[in-house]
């Protein structure tokens, strides 16, 4: 039963070590125009983070769009606004918007 645990908990480890990695990979490749790589890549790290059940970063929860599961780049594929004490970030493959409280 503890072997089950202690390879449980590795590979926990590994995939907190792996998501900045697969966040940057992502946000490269739809930069140079790879769309689905980039697309591939950032629904792997929203499967992680419900795998191993870990609680994402505000930072990096706010580059994942809720609806499609892209990687949001400002001013590439994602418009951010500030209107009434909210950020307001609308992603523009997908044409939803998500609202973020501002304190």
């Amino acid at each position: 039963m503890r072997k089950k645990l202690a390879k449980k908990l590795k590979a926990k480890k590994e995939a907190i070590e792996i998501i900045p990695e697969l966040l940057k990979k992502s946000k490269g490749s739809y930069k140079k125009g790879n769309k689905r790589l980039s697309k591939v890549q950032s629904k792997k790290i929203k499967y992680l983070s419900m795998k191993y059940k870990l609680k994402l970063p505000k930072d990096l929860k706010r580059q994942l769009c809720k609806n499609c599961g892209s990687i949001l780049i400002p001013s590439v594929n994602c418009r951010v606004r500030l209107n009434k004490g909210r950020l307001i970030s609308y992603c523009m493959e997908c044409k939803k918007f998500t609202r973020m409280p501002l304190k």
